[in-house]
């Protein structure tokens, strides 16, 4: 499923942020933290037009949510935000760029991330006939 923007967030586009093609897997899920081969970490990706469905459909919680502000897009925060779901449970998983371990323990970072921890998340959907 393919999130859609926010009202507020669409001036964000990835640019030439490709940290999603190191840190998700997304086309070689056995090969976690290492560069996607079809990624040209200046440029993004070589094959764009005819890159895999599970490309396509993934953004990161940075081009979709607007909570999370300017200082979260990934080149910047080393960290790449997402939605995970679980029946009707949704979680922010985020992953953290293994060049830059501790990127998640500077500020602005720590203090969002533990104000993050005392709200719960609820995804709320339903089903068209």
């Amino acid at each position: 499923m393919i999130d859609r923007k926010s009202p507020n967030t669409q001036s964000r586009s990835c640019g030439s942020c490709a940290l999603c093609c190191k840190l998700l897997g997304l086309v070689e899920p056995d090969k976690l933290s290492q560069w996607c081969p079809h990624c040209l970490k200046s440029t993004g990706c070589s094959i764009y037009d005819s890159r895999p469905n599970v490309c396509r459909a993934f953004n990161c919680v940075w081009l979709t949510d607007a909570n999370f502000g300017d200082e979260w897009q990934p080149t910047r925060s080393k960290i790449v935000i997402c939605h995970v779901r679980y029946g009707n449970t949704s979680n922010l998983v985020f992953h953290v760029d293994p060049g830059w371990p501790l990127s998640w323990r500077n500020e602005p970072y720590y203090s969002q991330l533990k104000r993050l921890e005392q709200i719960p998340l609820v995804f709320t959907h339903s089903l068209h006939a």
